[in-house]
């Protein structure tokens, strides 16, 4: 097997524990339509070689034959991976930032598709959420000559967004994993690993702090129920991209 491909990693609640914290899109049969949705969009990457792998995680254990069937129908089964299981964190007193590093954590330490491939770069998408711009973030990337690739932004403060992100195993485990208990509890996760990721302005790790081209987000959200890339949120997508075009060292 090829040692270094670009896996994307998709990770998913479909039926999240109805006490999680700030959670308002609970159903289960309504969130697993979202994710059919931007599942069918992402075997799309592979069609298109811009990713040589998938895997979809789900950490609700829920039955994920429909997702299986889609990924049939695109003839693309071979290389998407798939796994179901439960986590055990506590969802009452932590944040889902945190619920989400763990399901990561899970995937590296079990996921055939990563032990076969230790290199690989992979990408963590929000498995809700479809990245409608993602071919034009990732392309230019593709020599995967990076360590840590993420998007940050300073205004209204220092934060790091975590629907997209880009990493090697080794520097998970050195960015997240070996400083898991940082993120516990209600914290924004965002707002400390953006910390995080400044204090290691010195070490031997790349870090990619912004894409290079503004993200372009589709679906709902689920602490609000809010639409990404409609009315107000798309005349906000317009007006961050001309800022990073006209003034790119302004991170909006």
């Amino acid at each position: 097997m090829i040692q270094k491909q670009t896996i994307l990693l998709i990770t998913s609640t479909i039926q999240p524990s109805l006490n999680t914290y700030l959670l308002k899109i609970t159903d289960p049969e309504e969130r697993l339509k979202d994710y059919e949705k931007a599942f069918y969009f992402y075997c799309s990457l592979i069609k298109s070689c811009i990713v040589s792998a998938i895997i979809y995680c789900d950490n609700s254990g829920y039955d994920l034959s429909s997702l299986k069937k889609i990924a049939e129908e695109l003839e693309v089964l071979s290389t998407v991976e798939f796994i179901s299981y439960k986590s055990s964190i506590d969802t009452i007193n932590n944040g889902r930032f945190y619920l989400e590093i763990n399901l990561v954590k899970y995937c590296l330490d079990n996921f055939l598709f990563i032990k076969h491939s230790p290199l690989a770069t992979i990408y963590k998408v929000t498995g809700r959420y479809i990245i409608a711009n993602i071919k034009k973030i990732i392309s230019p990337w593709k020599n995967n000559n990076f360590d840590w690739f993420c998007n940050c932004r300073n205004y209204p403060y220092k934060w790091t967004d975590f629907y997209l992100v880009g990493f090697t195993v080794q520097s998970f485990k050195k960015i997240i994993s070996e400083t898991m208990s940082l993120y516990e509890g209600k914290k924004d996760g965002e707002i400390i690993l953006r910390e995080y990721l400044d204090s290691l302005k010195n070490s031997d790790l790349k870090i990619v702090k912004r894409f290079p081209v503004t993200p372009l987000i589709k679906g709902r959200r689920g602490y609000d129920g809010g639409y990404y890339g409609q009315g107000k949120d798309y005349i906000k997508y317009i007006f961050r991209s001309i800022t990073n075009y006209v003034l790119p060292f302004i991170w909006l």
